[in-house]
């Protein structure tokens, strides 16, 4: 079964419905109440984060300018 939704998927690995790749923090409490048990940790990497690309300018976009501020404090 291939799912889309995450919601769907973390739904269907808590009712015993095969694996799931899911971002850790979305897991972690069922992890620690042992609802969901990890496997294959050795093949899974440590998500560093997100990137942002964008122009370089000395006249960027308010909305632009915004996003870049909101991620900055949303990933501290």
């Amino acid at each position: 079964m291939t799912i889309n939704d995450t919601g769907l998927l973390l739904a269907a690995a808590r009712e015993g419905n095969g694996l799931a790749y899911l971002i850790e923090d979305l897991v972690e409490p069922f992890l620690e109440s042992g609802e969901l048990t990890r496997v294959l940790d050795p093949y899974c990497t440590v998500f560093s984060g997100f990137y942002l690309y964008y122009p370089q300018r000395a006249h960027t976009a308010s909305s632009v300018r915004a996003f870049i501020d909101f991620m900055k404090v949303k990933g501290a």
